[in-house]
């Protein structure tokens, strides 16, 4: 459980790396150069999201299904709070 971090981490670092990749390119065509490497953002980015996917996938599996009545918390951060201990 300790890897809900990843979740919401693999695509926000797959969008860094697509940003790279997409300003790497411009640099090179304004340079001139014949390099193109923004085919390799559209897996990169399909990639980050499936592993995102995975993650979370294998958080559910290892908590059981079985327990429907268990809840996942993450303490990283209060995403929306209700009140009430909702």
């Amino acid at each position: 459980m300790n890897r809900l971090w990843l979740i919401p981490f693999v695509p926000l670092l797959g969008s860094v790396i697509c940003g790279l990749i997409h300003f790497a390119t411009l640099r090179a065509r304004e340079r001139g150069e014949d390099r193109d490497s923004s085919r390799l953002a559209g897996p990169i980015a399909c990639g980050a999201i499936l592993a995102s996917f995975l993650v979370a996938v294998s958080a559910l599996f290892a908590e059981g299904l079985h327990d429907w009545d268990h809840r996942v918390v993450s303490a990283a951060w209060s995403w929306i709070d209700l009140g009430g201990g909702l």
